[in-house]
């Protein structure tokens, strides 16, 4: 019967990956619309040189790339099937073409007004509304048509940033077999933090339906299984979260830049004018200049107005610096039409004339501040000539530019005043960490740097530089890539349920003598509720549960861990059978009402006196969890507390727990997908019970289980594999023949199977 069941979009067959698909917010192509001689108007093409480009240059000779994202600008419709074809045909990509709206909403609306300040810390410069929110689900949903458009079995799926973070649950549904990796390229905030987004699980949802997912740092990466955890209630290690059955890689992978572009760049002939130039301008003939570069986009992250202060601070402290110290401070402008970002520059060119109002003289302007963009030759002899060089980023994904002074610095051996906040901070060694908010430390720092032996300059720079020589932008994409390949996806060969399926289910049914309904209750039939207690069948549920009960040479059996008394309570009325309290209590089809066997003996439990007292101890203990009373057995819950701390109060009782009755005849059962730790008689589960009732009978030619017991569907897989149908619901479980979402999904399920009775 599983082979039977199939649904045609999960029949994808994994293969060696030939193909790598890249798909970002933006292709790396400008792409721009020029005049020819005779009037016309034609496209020209250009590839960036950088970027992504480079960062994949090592793994090009094993496999093919397709570049998949947004041309930008606003093409018009009638142009756009010669853009597509000549970007394919000269450049292997795919552009999504978004209607302009939309991608405004998307891109400066949604991603840029909420996502890129929450994900950098900064909660005051926050906008959102379900306009901007719509256009990013849009936005994606046009990604994944036309990534699922070119999909060809064995492809890697490779999904960058913030802008695409629900591409990888729509790609999912599109193609389940695909292998998707997601990099994010900026910070992922603290749990703390991210909570505050509205939408936050569906954007977690988004993403782990990824096999791999990718941040700069560890501490990133901890931050997103913090947040899984505390906002989903998953699983997860150091490593992985565990999602809908599969182990989601999680990853750093600390990106690069290529230095030999650097490394090499210093010694080009334009540089080495351009050095002679800007020595003669700030160095004036004379070896005693010291000169100090900060490069940064002009942006509330990259921390100007934190730099300044500091270098404020330096000049006022240390006055016999004043007329030998230098700080050119690049800032190449950023949305600059933002009321925000133009109070900072104002705020900023402020602090810069009064930093040369005070300290300036006739001879010296200590501070050169440039709102543009430079050279590449420009920049290369400013990373040259620099003895320090200055990152005060608040808050920064990574943080390139010190990559770029350290490449450049094989002469001077220079020193890198570097922000904690940076991602790099965690990465080069040999840099002065600093906190950007304390004045006072990173305006000592300068000194120190000014001031370093150069011996200890010389250890520093050797460290800095075999770290960015050795982790290169291609070692990124190669070493991402790899981890990719090897990740595995079982867990998606369980197809969706789906109308394809509905109908395959209904004719098994028909074509069926004799049928046996297995249904799990919390999270099955009924909506899992923050208190045990407050859970219960709706009457549409009950409705469902007759009309199904009624069905032809059919019976019913509801298997649940609750006491016989709610159970009674509940399903009063209904011809069904009833496992209570985890198989220790059942009422069998048929059975006249509140008629129960006791296959276990019924004996007593001298042990319940001693494990109330240790769930009473832990319950005072842990706020948020609950204690639930049954006649056999009792159950810990710890749903409702913190995840970390309820998790760790969960082990430290079982350990307990697991010595103090190492003699009793019990077993413990620690159900962290539940967050429930059980004390019952041993031997006692639904599955054995279920194993012993099929044995007895034996005559059953159709069996479907609705629920999330693994037990059940490995015990129904190994009596009955043919006869039996074992739908999972709210997780994947390895041996299901289908996945259904949620209770609404199941209810969906029973009216459809019940409709043609």
């Amino acid at each position: 019967m599983a082979a039977a069941l199939s649904d045609a979009a999960s029949a994808t067959e994994q293969k060696k990956a030939s193909r790598l698909v890249v798909i970002s917010n933006r292709l790396p192509i400008s792409i721009d619309q020029v005049e020819k001689d005779d009037g016309s108007k034609d496209w020209s093409f250009r590839m960036s040189s950088g970027g992504l480009v480079a960062a994949l240059s090592g793994v090009k000779a094993r496999m093919s790339f397709m570049w998949v994202g947004w041309p930008g600008g606003d093409i018009d419709e009638a142009d756009q099937p010669v853009v597509q074809e000549r970007l394919l045909a000269e450049h292997n990509s795919i552009p999504v073409f978004l209607d302009k709206d939309v991608a405004d909403l998307h891109y400066n609306g949604f991603s840029n007004m909420l996502i890129w300040p929450l994900f950098h810390y900064l909660t005051d410069h926050l906008s959102f509304d379900e306009t901007q929110w719509a256009a990013y689900q849009e936005a994606n949903r046009h990604f994944a048509d036309v990534v699922a458009s070119i999909y060809q079995p064995g492809d890697l799926l490779w999904v960058h940033d913030y802008h695409l973070m629900l591409l990888p649950e729509m790609l999912r549904e599109r193609i389940p077999g695909a292998k998707i990796g997601f990099f994010l390229h900026i910070p992922f905030p603290s749990s703390e933090i991210y909570r505050t987004l509205g939408v936050r699980k569906q954007i977690l949802r988004g993403l782990l339906h990824s096999d791999l997912i990718g941040f700069h740092t560890s501490s990133y990466a901890r931050h997103f299984r913090s947040a899984c955890t505390r906002l989903l209630g998953v699983e997860s290690t150091p490593v992985t979260v565990a999602y809908n059955h599969l182990n989601v890689r999680i990853g750093s992978f600390p990106v690069g830049i290529n230095p030999a572009n650097f490394v090499e760049g210093v010694k080009n002939e334009d540089v080495l004018k351009m050095e002679k130039i800007l020595k003669s301008r700030f160095c004036k003939g004379s070896n005693d200049r010291l000169l100090l570069l900060g490069v940064d986009r002009f942006d509330y992250i990259k921390g100007l107005p934190q730099k300044l202060a500091a270098f404020e601070y330096f000049l006022k402290t240390y006055p016999e610096f004043k007329d030998r110290v230098t700080l050119v401070q690049i800032a190449v402008p950023t949305r600059t039409d933002v009321p925000e970002y133009q109070r900072l520059i104002a705020n900023v060119n402020e602090t810069v004339g009064r930093i040369n109002g005070i300290y300036g003289s006739l001879r010296n302007t200590p501070l050169i501040f440039l709102n543009q963009s430079v050279t590449f030759p420009e920049l290369c002899a400013l990373y040259k000539l620099a003895d320090v060089a200055i990152v005060s980023s608040i808050r920064d994904g990574m943080n390139l530019v010190s990559y770029e002074y350290v490449a450049s610095q094989l002469e001077k051996q220079g020193v890198l005043i570097l922000s904690e906040f940076a991602g790099a901070a965690a990465l080069l060694n040999g840099s002065l960490i600093v906190n950007p908010w304390n004045t006072i430390e990173m305006g000592d720092a300068i000194k120190t740097a000014l001031t370093m032996p150069m011996e200890e300059r010389k250890q520093r720079q050797r460290d800095n530089f075999k770290y960015v020589t050795t982790f290169t932008s291609s070692h990124w994409g190669k070493t991402f890539v790899d981890t990719l390949e090897e990740c595995t996806v079982y867990a998606y060969k369980v197809p969706n349920y789906s109308s394809s399926i509905a109908s395959q289910l209904k004719a098994r049914l028909r074509d069926s003598s004799k049928r046996l309904f297995v249904i799990d209750d919390d999270g099955t039939l009924i909506a899992l509720q923050r208190s045990f207690a407050l859970a219960k069948p709706e009457p549409e549920t009950l409705e469902l549960l007759k009309l199904l009960s009624a069905y032809p040479s059919s019976e019913l059996l509801v298997v649940s861990g609750r006491d016989r008394s709610t159970l009674n309570q509940w399903f009063a009325g209904l011809s069904i059978g009833i496992v209570a309290e985890h198989g220790y209590y059942v009422h069998r089809p048929g059975a006249a009402p509140g008629e129960w066997d006791t296959p276990h003996g019924g004996e007593a439990h001298p042990w319940k006196e001693m494990v109330l007292e240790a769930f009473e101890n832990t319950r005072d203990r842990t706020p948020g969890s609950a204690i639930e009373l049954k006649e056999s057995h009792m159950t810990f819950h710890y749903r409702n507390s913190d995840p970390v701390y309820g998790e760790w109060q969960a082990q430290e009782l079982l350990i307990h727990l697991t010595l103090s009755l190492s003699n009793e005849p019990v077993d413990i059962v620690c159900n962290q997908h539940n967050r429930t730790l059980d004390v019952r008689p041993q031997g006692v589960t639904k599955s054995v019970l279920l194993h012993k009732m099929l044995e007895e009978t034996n005559a059953y030619d159709f069996v479907l289980y609705l629920g999330g017991d693994e037990d059940i569907v490995s015990t129904l897989k190994s009596l009955s594999p043919e006869e039996s149908v074992c739908c999972a619901v709210g997780r994947k479980l390895a041996d299901a023949d289908v996945y259904l979402q949620d209770h609404h999904v199941v209810h969906r399920l029973i009216a459809n199977l019940v409709s043609s009775v």
